[in-house]
């Protein structure tokens, strides 16, 4: 699903909505939320955090990236594992094949029933450096040193992260949030490849898991594999993927990647200016005349906050807040 239009035009509330009606009805569905600017997360909204039932993960990330299950491919993790701590940095191609051998490394020669961590696999890369071209990846894993579980913790890491009730705060992580959301992104990818397909009642797939990225246009502007992944094979395994973003434009097909519209099921379109009527035929399935007087009544920028159009009905849409009920 897709939640779209400017800032503080009332996308959040929406999801905020849905979510708490959701856990109301009593449903068993785990909720991922990337909280990108950590609005969210604000104590403000306490009672809806309580209310969904939902852990603060902020800057300590309880997970091991680094952590391969037998029934996974060594060499095939250990590849999506690099892309994931790589895809957002400068690191070139020679950089991310040593990171991935030292990953595929660190799991042949680790001892039974462990797993090896971030500082694992920086204390390897330190013994194979060569010369000063992979600074970067020091520099990267350095810094997930700090954010990311290790063996040393007195607490486990979280298991299976798609099993969760969660917001990751990534506003507490600065500079890495995108980075560090983008290796999450790829530890759920890979559980979410282990699961047998949802089971399916009166002809509707059950759904496991919520994952809702707010300000999307911030991984969207990068190749993702793992969330390509999420997307497109999530249906079938009763993975529900929502995105919030300011413009229809973050979801726009580049040449040979991945297309984020073909897969748009829901689209709420609040507060926004300068489509076109093709865009408004596209997001809201409607006949191309009846997108030209929304285009030039100006309906979309005159939408008052928690008002939207969207695909599932053609009035305009209250986007009610929680609680107000």
């Amino acid at each position: 699903s897709a939640y779209i239009g400017t800032t503080g035009s009332g996308k959040t509330e929406l999801v905020k909505s849905l979510l708490y009606d959701i856990k109301q009805q009593g449903n068993d569905i785990n909720f991922i939320i990337f909280d990108y600017k950590g609005d969210i997360s604000h104590p403000k909204n306490q009672r809806f955090i309580d209310a969904v039932g939902c852990e603060i993960l902020a800057k300590r990330i309880n997970i091991n990236p680094l952590e391969i299950k037998t029934s996974e491919d060594t060499d095939e993790a250990a590849y999506n594992k690099t892309y994931s701590f790589t895809q957002v940095s400068q690191v070139g191609r020679v950089q991310e094949l040593r990171l991935a051998r030292a990953i595929v490394e660190l799991h042949q020669n680790k001892p039974r029933g462990t797993q090896p961590d971030m500082n694992d696999l920086l204390q390897l890369m330190l013994q194979k450096a060569n010369g000063k071209d992979e600074n970067l990846i020091f520099v990267a894993l350095e810094k997930f040193v700090k954010i990311f579980w290790l063996k040393t913790h007195k607490t486990e890491p979280i298991k299976n992260l798609i099993d969760e009730h969660i917001i990751v705060n990534l506003s507490k992580l600065s500079s890495q949030r995108t980075m560090v959301a983008s290796i999450m992104m790829e530890k759920i990818a890979s559980e979410m490849s282990l699961l047998p397909d949802a089971s399916v009642a009166h002809g509707k797939r059950k759904i496991r898991t919520i994952l809702f990225i707010d300000e999307a246009h911030n991984y969207l502007r990068y190749k993702n594999p793992s969330l390509e992944k999420i997307i497109r094979e999530g249906r079938s395994k009763g993975i529900a993927v929502w995105l919030a973003s300011q413009s229809y434009n973050d979801f726009h097909k580049r040449e040979k990647d991945f297309n984020f519209q073909e897969h748009l099921g829901f689209s709420y379109l609040f507060k926004s200016s300068n489509l076109h009527a093709d865009t408004l035929t596209a997001i809201l399935k409607i006949p191309k005349a009846q997108a030209q007087i929304i285009k030039n009544r100006a309906i979309l920028e005159q939408l008052p906050p928690l008002h939207c159009l969207s695909n599932v009905c053609s009035e305009i849409i209250r986007a009610s807040t929680m609680f107000e009920k």
